[in-house]
């Protein structure tokens, strides 16, 4: 089974509003992105990675804040299948991703849906929600080190590569 790629940019919320009191005003300088995890996701964690780089993982009901440089990313998640997203996001702005995935009796996916408040406002409401119930996860240097991570970076980016190239 192959991945799928979502080749299209993040929809971005103006950071100037503020939805609730675990969103953060992102930087001037950085943009931020939120990963909401609102499926189970089974016995194991999940990792999250902005190309080359672990910038989370997380397992059940969950969500993180990632702040990142502006411009081109291509952000996924590992689960027995991947998904990728494009995303071309500007210092600044806060952009939200709603996590879903599978169990392993189903195949073990994970996919990615950028939210856009222009055409998900019941949705992004619902994540809002969610997210004011606890803080983000957080994660220390020690957290985000799994075995065997270039093998398993370059794995999965071959991966995407391949499917974007044919």
């Amino acid at each position: 089974m192959k991945s799928s790629i979502l080749a299209i940019s993040l929809f971005l919320v103006n950071s100037v509003i503020c939805f609730g009191q675990n969103i953060e005003s992102a930087p001037d300088d950085k943009a931020v992105v939120y990963f909401v995890i609102k499926t189970l996701t089974g016995a194991d964690d999940l990792y999250y990675f902005d190309s080359k780089k672990i910038i989370g993982k997380c397992r059940g009901k969950n969500y993180f804040r990632y702040e990142c440089e502006a411009g081109e990313h291509v952000f996924f998640a590992k689960a027995n299948y991947p998904d990728f997203i494009e995303a071309d996001i500007e210092a600044g702005k806060i952009y939200f991703v709603e996590v879903q995935s599978s169990n392993a009796f189903t195949g073990g996916s994970v996919y990615l849906f950028p939210l856009d408040p222009n055409k998900n406002p019941k949705r992004l409401d619902k994540i809002f929600k969610f997210m004011e119930k606890k803080p983000p996860k957080s994660f220390t240097k020690e957290d985000l080190v799994i075995d065997n991570e270039d093998k398993v970076i370059g794995e999965i980016l071959n991966e995407y590569w391949e499917w974007k190239t044919s």
